[in-house]
């Protein structure tokens, strides 16, 4: 969904942009966008009315969110549809961090969770401000907002209006987003295998491995592939320094799917990344001479330490060229079964031992990497999910990230 005005988007515009929206055909209310003249439940007392209000403001949401999503515009008058007045909104003391925040709040009882919504504020000579939100469409929907605890309502945006969804449509979209997570799971599946089927070859390098995975919830519409070779003729060598951590951060190798990466020397750092077009970034670290205290033992500190890098200059460098902005985080370990991960203690009597051959932790969805709260806060979820899954049980961050998340 495109909708520009001078070649901006409506979260980029500024007065003299939106001012062009009047009278004209072009920008009239359709599937995409709504205009609102303020946020009906500020302009009530009565509590009942001022819920009741609320409740349409977080349909309104969701009906953006459950399509293929859009924008509502506050401030603006419109009469069939066009717009015929810019008349912003007044935001107490101008506080748009706090305005935003209450709005924010407000949509908190929607089902699974708050849709990913952007908020702009174009500041008016008046004064007021016309409030821009952009509800995007992601893998969580269906929306809905509990009613009471029982009634379970389920919009989407058609035309220019909010319609009940059907329950084929509803059944549907539940069924896209459980196969998003199949489609993920499979993908791992894929990429462990093909690793794991070199070390049946004899070769030692992949006998034990780490793969790290960050993808893009869009990486299977081809509506946002990017030619991440074009991107770099363009910008540089953006994309190398992500891999600096697995030492593959020389010149990068165009491949029919992507970028690949390469250390200057295989047998001294056993290591190959990948940067593909949908986004997705693949990691692969051979584990079989990394262990410092013995063969049995699995460095669990500094394989966290490349993951932790990377993952932060890949954030670095998909927000700053918006490549993304959902994605999931996915750590597989291979080959280490009964590796010590955490030495024995005799006061607890335990000793942490790696159980299986492959772990494929949960894939941890960051669902905003515009967001550093969101990333601080999934980055704790990653840490906790992948010590636990090496059996490493007594770990003063751990046990702080697990009171402070759980």
């Amino acid at each position: 969904m495109v909708f520009q005005i001078n070649g901006k988007t409506l979260l980029e515009c500024k007065e003299n942009d939106i001012q062009l929206l009047i009278d004209d055909p072009a920008f009239r209310e359709s599937e995409y966008i709504d205009y609102k003249e303020n946020f009906a439940f500020l302009e009530i007392e009565d509590k009942t009315a001022k819920n009741g209000k609320k409740v349409e403001f977080r349909n309104d949401v969701c009906s953006f969110a459950n399509a293929e999503g859009g924008y509502l515009v506050y401030g603006i008058k419109e009469k069939q549809g066009t717009v015929s007045e810019i008349i912003g909104i007044t935001i107490p003391k101008n506080d748009t961090d706090k305005f935003e925040l209450q709005r924010r709040n407000d949509l908190q009882p929607i089902f699974p969770r708050v849709p990913n919504i952007k908020f702009s504020f174009i500041p008016l000579q008046s004064g007021k401000h016309v409030v821009v939100m952009y509800i995007k469409h992601d893998s969580f929907a269906p929306y809905t907002q509990i009613e009471n605890q029982v009634n379970y309502k389920f919009f989407k945006r058609a035309g220019n209006e909010k319609v009940t969804m059907t329950y084929a449509e509803i059944r549907n979209m539940f069924n896209d987003s459980i196969a998003l997570d199949k489609e993920i799971e499979k993908y791992r599946k894929e990429r462990l295998h093909f690793y794991g089927e070199q070390s049946e070859e004899h070769n030692d390098y992949y006998s034990k491995f780490l793969l790290l995975h960050v993808i893009p919830d869009t990486f299977l519409d081809s509506d946002y592939d990017h030619s991440v070779f074009s991107i770099e003729k363009k910008k540089g060598q953006i994309f190398s320094h992500i891999f600096s951590e697995f030492g593959c951060n020389l010149p990068s190798i165009p491949c029919v799917d992507g970028l690949k990466f390469y250390p200057y020397s295989f047998t001294n750092t056993p290591s190959i990344c990948y940067i593909y077009n949908n986004g997705i970034m693949e990691c692969f670290q051979s584990l079989k001479d990394v262990s410092f205290a013995g063969d049995d033992f699995f460095p669990s500190e500094y394989i966290w330490e490349k993951i932790d890098t990377a993952l932060d200059k890949y954030i670095e460098v998909f927000k700053e060229n918006k490549l993304a902005e959902q994605v999931y985080v996915c750590i597989s370990i291979y080959g280490c079964k009964g590796m010590i991960s955490e030495p024995a203690n005799y006061d607890t009597l335990y000793k942490g031992v790696i159980d299986r051959k492959i772990i494929k932790c949960t894939p941890i969805l960051i669902d905003n990497i515009f967001n550093d709260d969101t990333i601080v806060m999934c980055k704790k979820r990653i840490y906790v999910d992948y010590l636990l899954s090496i059996s490493i049980k007594h770990n003063p961050i751990l046990e702080n990230y697990i009171k402070e998340l759980y």
